[in-house]
């Protein structure tokens, strides 16, 4: 933003550009009569195009395009990527249903209760009854601004706009870990972290050695050296192939970017081990910035997204204490650790995020082959898959009740802090 622009705030009002401003529709109807297609474009700057000509029924394409852009678009309640995709999901599941009747509803007039019902019986079908009547409440709010509500059988609107279709909001939470498997948790993520810091330093060492012409090297390490130079310039890694069968050449690759890169796998222990020292949820914690600013060496400030906040209180600043000498035992020290270990790749992905990752060599797909495999992995949507469950069964993580302990659950936050402990400053996990 420019100096000579002032900041919006509270009390002022916020600069508006020349001329006439008219913003993209968010709903495109063809004029020859085609599919719809909603376009969302979210307040974290993640887009995606909903494509109506993939659905059936295209009797009702337009009635759902309308009321799917008025859940999304710039004054609905949906605004994130996330969101706006599991909302088209409910558009999509609904109609799929609906299509498999004998004698499916072609126009929203035709539309019946049977008809919601139905779709609250479909979910519990492959859902538990809590996560049923979430869907049947995200399918009620759609029908609920579809266009021409005088156009809807009366049972319908009656029936949607009726409360107690869903769950209770007061309902008990589940409770969070025990003290003796919240240690066990972090024990698990502390040794995995401490392995990934330990080896990228080894590589970055390594590499040093070898730029500084270090004569006392032996002939295997100046050639990995050397492989560890061309990997640092260029991001992609350098293989010696030599003695190595096809089908081991991912896992070779993926054993030398470990060297000088975050890769993968690590994201788990890494994202546990965020939430554990923090307390924060995994969505805050993918949307860790790389900016921060960095107060006497004894705090870092770091600005978070904070999503289901509304507009105003969407951001906010913490300040995480440092302590050099034990990166590992506070936020800001291990703050400053993933930003250490994660900038060479962070360099050539380009991502604003502080995660930063080597995810291949690019070859099927145009943007990683342009960057040498090294993405944001949470750029372009938040739900990537961490495979919590099996990192907790490398370790052998067991719960009370002797059972393998359950890293993930039906919920948005997988990680919702259950308890505080002054003195350590630090969160429970969510079971």
């Amino acid at each position: 933003m420019s100096k000579d622009v002032p900041r919006a705030g509270r009390g002022r009002a916020a600069a508006v550009p020349d001329g006439f401003y008219e913003p993209p529709p968010v709903v495109e109807l063809p004029e020859d009569g085609g599919a719809p297609v909603v376009r969302f474009t979210g307040e974290d700057g993640r887009k995606r195009v909903f494509r109506f000509e993939e659905l059936p029924l295209p009797g009702l394409h337009r009635d759902f395009a309308h009321a799917l852009g008025v859940r999304i678009g710039p004054g609905g309640g949906r605004r994130t990527q996330r969101a706006a995709s599991s909302q088209w999901q409910t558009v999509k599941r609904f109609l799929l249903l609906l299509d498999g009747l004998a004698e499916p509803p072609r126009r929203v007039q035709e539309l019946r209760v049977r008809h919601l019902e139905r779709y609250l019986m479909s979910r519990r079908q492959t859902c538990g009854e809590i996560s049923a009547r979430r869907n049947l409440q995200d399918l009620l709010r759609i029908v609920r601004v579809l266009p021409g509500q005088d156009r809807l059988d009366g049972a319908v609107a009656d029936y949607a706009g009726q409360p107690g279709h869903g769950v209770d909001a007061q309902q008990a939470a589940r409770p969070g870990y025990s003290d003796r498997e919240f240690q066990a948790i972090m024990a698990a993520a502390r040794s995995d972290v401490a392995a990934i810091r330990d080896r990228i330093m080894a590589g970055e060492k390594l590499l040093g050695r070898f730029l500084a012409g270090d004569e006392t090297m032996s002939v295997a390490e100046r050639e990995q050296g050397a492989r560890l130079e061309a990997m640092a310039a260029t991001g992609r890694v350098q293989v010696d192939y030599r003695g190595l069968t096809v089908g081991e050449y991912p896992a070779a690759c993926y054993a030398q970017a470990r060297q000088l890169f975050v890769i993968d796998p690590d994201l788990a222990p890494l994202l546990i081990y965020a939430a554990g020292l923090s307390g924060r949820n995994p969505e805050t914690l993918k949307e860790l910035p790389a900016e921060h600013r960095l107060l006497e060496e004894r705090a870092v400030a770091v600005t978070l997204t904070k999503r289901r906040r509304g507009k105003a209180n969407s951001r906010t600043t913490v300040h995480w204490s440092v302590d050099g000498e034990r990166e590992l035992r506070t936020m800001g020290g291990f703050y400053l650790l993933l930003h250490r270990m994660m900038g060479r790749s962070r360099a050539l992905s380009g991502t604003g995020s502080v995660w930063s990752i080597w995810a291949g060599n690019g070859r099927g797909s145009v943007l990683n082959a342009a960057t040498g495999g090294h993405i944001g992995p949470f750029d372009a949507e938040l739900a990537r898959k961490l495979k919590l469950g099996a990192w907790a069964g490398r370790h052998g993580l067991v719960g009370d009740d002797g059972k393998p302990l359950q890293m993930m659950r039906a919920s948005r936050r997988p990680w919702r802090c259950a308890r505080r402990s002054r003195s350590e400053g630090i969160c429970r996990p969510r079971g």
